[in-house]
């Protein structure tokens, strides 16, 4: 946008506009469904702080070697892109 010439009420809406239309494309529910999706429409916030050993309190087990783990990740893309292959 060329705005040497304009006035500084003019940039300054100018300016304005283009965060506006921004914002409106980012959170419009027009469109695809992902479109407009922030963090705090996905996630829920806590009311309250957790309490000492609530978060992560089951052990991870892991996987038995790095054959085992390249077979499971094989898979799951298997299972949800229909292919090995990574694009």
């Amino acid at each position: 946008m060329r705005t040497r010439t304009w006035s500084e009420n003019e940039k300054a809406e100018a300016i304005r506009g283009r965060y506006r239309d921004k914002e409106r494309a980012k959170y419009s529910k027009e469109g695809t469904e992902d479109v407009g999706r922030s963090s705090e429409d996905v996630w829920r916030s806590r009311d309250k702080k957790i309490e000492p050993g609530e978060a992560m309190s089951k052990p991870f087990l892991g996987f038995p070697s790095d054959e085992e783990f390249n077979r499971i990740v094989r898979e799951e893309r298997k299972r949800v892109h229909g292919s090995t292959e990574r694009s």
